[in-house]
């Protein structure tokens, strides 16, 4: 496994895995718990620094054949800057929703019952623990500045193409539309949503290109979980086993699938 994947698989565990295994976690003990959260920080902390050994000293010299990456990821940082910077409040009423039902329904209160979008609440949890910030800049910049992971899979996938335009084309996918812009820019679950289906689609392209089926389910996997930040990656987690299914020996069952999945999507 190279570098870029490694900083793919980390970029997405810390944002799908940890917060899933902190919110087992939380509903286990009964209620959020800042000594559960710093112990996943330190094995994430331990994480990287093996991944940052076993990179060893070509770490620096892969960064800079990186380029494309580094020019992209000083735009998106200048996009984001400026949609923060044009509010001196959270840009939208929505942020204040979530913000208030974390308060109420997760944040030092005993969870005898989920929240809506249970995984965005452990999530903000752990930034609310770890980071030395109001709950009104967490919303306001933390949660924004996310949307930048979507590059390193971005990446992933741009460094294999041989033409600089077709890198910038796949580089240049969190700012395809103005309401992808907008809607990673909100301190909401749907924002969480857009950044995991980014490595969800860049992981299928990557499966494609490498021919690794190892990708194509690790694509699956984070968007089963992520269900728990957003009732419409139950959609496109369909979409994925149906397709899967299809081409797969498992063909006769996937109507069967459709049929369950719309049947636990009703409300």
């Amino acid at each position: 496994m190279n570098a870029w994947e490694r900083a793919s698989l980390f970029a997405v565990s810390a944002l799908v895995s940890l917060p899933a295994a902190y919110l087992i976690a939380a509903v286990i003990v009964g209620r959020p718990d800042s000594r559960i959260v710093w112990l996943l920080l330190l094995g994430m902390v331990i994480f990287s620094i093996s991944y940052m050994h076993s990179a060893g000293p070509n770490l620096s010299r892969k960064m800079m054949h990186a380029w494309p990456l580094m020019i992209a990821l000083v735009l998106q940082l200048l996009i984001i800057v400026v949609i923060f910077s044009a509010y001196q409040a959270l840009p939208d009423v929505d942020p204040y929703h979530w913000l208030k039902s974390y308060q109420n329904n997760f944040a030092n209160v005993s969870i005898s019952v989920l929240p809506q979008r249970p995984l965005f609440h452990a999530f903000v949890n752990i930034l609310d623990k770890a980071l030395p910030l109001s709950l009104e800049q967490i919303f306001k910049y933390v949660i924004p500045l996310l949307s930048l992971t979507m590059l390193v899979p971005a990446w992933l996938v741009a460094r294999r193409l041989p033409d600089l335009h077709q890198q910038a084309l796949i580089l240049l996918y969190p700012a395809l539309s103005p309401s992808l812009i907008i809607s990673t820019q909100m301190g909401t679950p749907q924002a969480l949503l857009n950044i995991v289906t980014a490595f969800f689609v860049f992981f299928l392209l990557y499966s494609y290109v490498t021919k690794q089926n190892r990708w194509h389910y690790a694509a699956g996997a984070i968007m089963l979980v992520s269900v728990a930040y957003h009732g419409l990656a139950l959609v496109i987690f369909t979409a994925w086993l149906a397709a899967t299914m299809w081409h797969s020996r498992y063909r006769p069952l996937t109507p069967l699938i459709l049929a369950a999945a719309i049947l636990v999507s009703m409300p």
